[in-house]
């Protein structure tokens, strides 16, 4: 059948001629054209009366859709998703670290207040 588009094409029939042909037949054009040569050989001469008279109307199909429009909000949901929890998972790790660092200066804060204020209490003495 690639064959037979071929020759079509090269002889200078377009797409609607082409399609209407498989689907409607070629009529008598099927004996003479040398796009059926093969289609007239022994081997193949069960394609002929298909070529003549057409395939039919569930000859035309039309590709399968791989990329349904519904999965784009779902995939986008999902990727959302996990954005979030990677975000919310580094903020409260960054959260705590801040909150360990304030807690461990707390302390040593304390103590350096204590200690100046000895030693403004002793410079005053």
């Amino acid at each position: 059948m690639r064959m037979v588009i071929e020759r079509l094409l090269l002889d200078g029939k377009d797409e609607k001629f082409i399609v209407n042909g498989f689907v409607h037949g070629f009529g008598e054009m099927v004996y003479t054209h040398r796009a059926f040569e093969l289609a007239r050989s022994k081997d193949y001469e069960y394609l002929v009366d298909n070529f003549v008279n057409g395939f039919g109307e569930e000859y035309l199909t039309e590709p399968p859709n791989h990329n349904p429009e519904y999965l784009i909000p779902v995939i986008a949901l999902i990727v959302g998703g996990i954005a979030g929890l990677f975000l919310r998972t580094h903020f409260r790790k960054l959260n705590k670290k801040k909150t360990e660092t304030n807690t461990n200066q707390n302390p040593i804060s304390a103590e350096k207040e204590a200690l100046y204020s000895r030693l403004y209490e002793e410079d005053k003495e």
